[in-house]
């Protein structure tokens, strides 16, 4: 029974904890604001990445699949005439699925924006109730999980545009739900971390790695401080409930398709690819380098933890899970030497051999850094005995980390124009194509042109098939076809040693595609270059030039081009 005390109390906790959880809203409104501010607009953005515009069109694509009732995870949208698997991507079906019922009152824009702030919040709000259950303290959880939320490592992917790769959120609440299972099993909390675990596959393959990782370690320390007592009947079932519900859905969707990427022409990134993504030793005492590994904050709260609070074994815990990670963040092998690192143990196990980025890592480490910094914020507050000075240092301390990111890194954006010529496409009927100049098309490992596949962005405003477009996995005989096309790759700007005569090869490309518009991008192309191609354009019997818009000037098909040899089978989605 509880005593009325008690009764106060838990009505002050609550607030205490959504006071919390509104800063960490608030912080999160005030670092992306230039985005908040234009939530319809702008889309965040470095001008050197083209991911952001690879996650827009995957919020698009999926308003499309679930409206039209196509199966989202391939598409013919994109790479005509391909149908391209998407299984193996970043996907983010999740974060798409979530866009979904925003899209028709804020767009596809808004409403990626909004799962992009949102993310972010809940990355703090995760981290939050983390250390708070393990330091049960609400001032040095909400510090140290801003500290984590903020963190330069993993806001940089925020600000890169990713929308599924820094959901480290997903991770954090498998270690609560992993915990809350272990103390006290109950079936729904095996429910809910097969939910965890699901979130996860429908992320990021990179999220699956992260929480696969953090749960195995956390559960070798929970083993290590319950003993066999973890082992009850309804703890097995209750794990066994989660394992099944992200094992299912994996093994019959996701796993054929990760064993068969070798046969199906997919190209495997080797021990040097990994190694050019990953970080080096000295990068962790380079001073430019360490706010985007693990920051001045987190290195004084690691070295205070070492200092103040080895003795318990949970501070230990955490350093060195973070360490992992950290190590895992230094690739194959140690460079400059050649001396094997853990990370190449990974690349043996077929449904890993995708990964080639080791340097992302160094996300999940911020998590036992987090952490660790919630035990060392515990330990210093609890030191001061007034209520009111141990609340207006956790306000400078927590005003001065939300200041800083911007500081060190801030959240660009940008905004793509807005064309006429591509909302009047949308009310033209019929399944056709376009082509954009440059032309240019992306995966992981290769490329043609450089940039033209960021026009795959406007794709969710015209609804019409593009040969151009960005994927994280695409089969080496897509671009191998491509390269055979020397009109494609004049379109690129890149040299092509093929035969072909060009302006035939050309006419080839626009009837096997079923282009009916050529736009071409002028504040893409050198000025040398754009003169190259609009002549070129202009000379095509086939072509009509229309006025021009802004900086693009659109080409409509309007002959009969000649008929493609050996055309690649179509598979319309």
């Amino acid at each position: 029974m509880s005593t009325p005390d008690q009764g106060r109390r838990r009505p002050l906790v609550a607030r205490d904890h959504g006071l919390a959880l509104a800063c960490l809203a608030g912080a999160a409104i005030f670092y992306t604001w230039p985005l908040a501010a234009d939530l319809r607009g702008s889309i965040p953005g470095l001008s050197r990445l083209t991911d952001v515009t690879e996650y827009v069109w995957l919020v698009g694509w999926m308003q499309y699949a679930l409206t039209h009732h196509v199966f989202p995870l391939k598409t013919g949208w994109l790479l005509v005439p391909f149908e391209s698997e998407l299984r193996l991507g970043t996907f983010c079906f999740l974060q798409a699925l979530a866009a979904f019922p925003l899209t028709g009152p804020l767009g596809i824009i808004g409403a990626y924006n909004t799962v992009l702030i949102g993310t972010l919040f809940l990355n703090g709000a995760s981290a939050y109730w983390l250390i708070y259950l393990l330091v049960r303290r609400i001032a040095p959880a909400l510090l140290a999980s801003a500290a984590f939320m903020l963190s330069v490592a993993v806001v940089w992917h925020f600000v890169a545009g990713r929308l599924a790769l820094p959901s480290l959120w997903i991770v954090v609440c498998a270690l609560i739900l992993l915990r809350a299972l272990a103390l006290q099993p109950e079936f729904w909390k095996g429910i809910l971390l097969g939910c965890a675990l699901l979130a996860a596959l429908l992320s990021d393959f990179q999220i699956v790695l992260f929480t696969a990782l953090w749960l195995a370690v956390y559960f070798l320390y929970l083993l290590g401080t319950l003993g066999r007592a973890i082992f009850t009947l309804k703890f097995m079932t209750a794990s066994l409930i989660a394992l099944l519900i992200f094992a299912v859905p994996f093994l019959l969707i996701y796993f054929p398709a990760l064993v068969n990427a070798r046969s199906a022409g997919y190209p495997v990134p080797t021990l040097e690819d990994a190694a050019f993504y990953s970080f080096r030793l000295v990068d962790f005492t380079d001073l430019h380098d360490i706010p985007f590994i693990y920051g001045f904050d987190f290195l004084l709260a690691a070295v205070a933890a070492i200092a103040l609070l080895w003795r318990r074994v949970e501070i230990r815990f955490w350093l060195a899970g973070a360490l992992f990670f950290f190590v895992l963040a230094l690739g194959p092998y140690l460079q400059p030497t050649l001396l094997p690192m853990p990370f190449a143990l990974i690349k043996l196990a077929p449904a890993l051999t995708q990964f080639r980025t080791p340097y992302r890592f160094v996300m999940p480490a911020q998590i036992g850094l987090a952490v660790t910094s919630g035990f060392v914020l515990e330990h210093m507050l609890a030191r001061v005995s007034r209520r009111t000075l141990q609340a207006g240092i956790t306000a400078v301390l927590f005003a001065a980390r939300v200041w800083y990111t911007p500081w060190v890194q801030p959240f660009a954006v940008q905004t793509y124009p807005e064309y006429a010529f591509y909302h009047q496409l949308a009310s033209q009927a019929g399944d056709f194509s376009l082509i954009e100049v440059p032309f240019g098309i992306r995966s992981g490992l290769q490329r043609i042109g450089d940039g033209g596949e960021a026009f795959q962005y406007y794709q969710h405003v015209h609804g019409k098939r593009l040969l151009n477009g960005s994927m994280a996995r695409v089969p080496s005989h897509v671009f191998e076809f491509y390269r055979s096309h020397p009109a494609l790759l004049f379109l690129a700007g890149e040299p092509s040693t093929s035969p072909l005569d060009l302006e035939q090869d050309f006419a080839d490309v626009l009837a096997w595609s079923n282009t009916h518009y050529v736009v071409v991008h002028l504040s893409y192309l050198r000025p040398g270059q754009a003169a190259g191609i609009l002549a070129f354009l202009d000379g095509q019997p086939a072509l009509q030039r229309l006025p021009p818009e802004q900086d693009i000037i659109v080409y409509r098909v309007t002959g009969q081009p000649g008929s493609f040899r050996g055309r690649p089978e179509w598979r319309p989605y």
